[in-house]
C-alpha cells in the first residue's frame, strides 16, 4: 500500500473541515423550506370494490390524466364510502388533485366509446360532471400549515 505524505493528509483534513464549515454556514444562511400538509377526505365512494387512485399535481401540464406528469400518486384500497388520506412534506405552492375509483383495478379510468367515464372520478375544486377539469379551477394553495380538503366522487353510470 503506498504511503501518503503527512502534508497531503493535513491538506485533506483542512479541506474537510472547511467543507464541513461551509455546509454548516450555508444551512444557517439558507434554512430548509417550510413544509405543509394536506388532510384529504374523499366522499361518496359508491362501493368497496377496487382501488382509489389519488394523483397530486403541482403544475398544470398533464392535469388531470397524464400519469407521467403526476407529482405524487397514492393508491388506496376502496374500503368505505368515505376515506381519508394525509399527505405530508409538501413544499409551499399550488396543487391540484385528480381521483379515480378504479373498480376493476386496471390502474386507469375506463371510458365508453364516446369517452364518458365508466368509473368514479373527481377533482379538487371542480364540480364539473361532463368535461375534464382544468388545473386553474382545481388548484389550491399549500403553505406551512395543514390544508383540509373534501372531494366528492362523481359517477355517471
Amino acid at each position: 500500500m503506498p504511503k501518503v505524505s503527512k502534508y497531503v493528509l493535513a491538506a485533506f483534513r483542512a479541506t474537510g473541515i472547511l467543507v464541513t464549515l461551509a455546509l454548516w454556514a450555508g444551512s444557517a444562511v439558507y434554512p430548509s423550506e417550510p413544509e405543509g400538509s394536506l388532510d384529504l377526505t374523499i366522499t361518496h365512494i359508491r362501493n368497496d370494490k377496487g382501488l382509489v387512485l389519488v394523483s397530486l399535481f403541482n403544475q398544470p401540464k398533464g392535469f388531470p390524466s397524464d400519469t407521467t406528469m403526476v407529482y405524487r400518486t397514492f393508491i388506496l384500497e376502496a374500503a368505505s364510502p368515505t376515506m381519508n388520506l394525509r399527505i405530508d412534506k409538501l413544499s409551499p405552492g399550488e396543487y391540484a388533485i385528480a381521483i379515480v375509483h378504479d373498480e376493476n383495478q386496471n390502474l386507469e379510468l375506463d371510458t365508453n366509446l364516446v369517452g364518458a367515464p365508466l368509473e368514479g372520478y373527481a377533482a379538487s375544486g371542480s364540480n364539473k360532471r361532463f368535461s375534464a377539469p382544468r388545473f386553474e379551477s382545481s388548484k389550491f394553495m399549500v403553505g406551512r400549515n395543514k390544508v383540509e380538503l373534501e372531494i366528492k366522487m362523481n359517477y355517471l353510470f
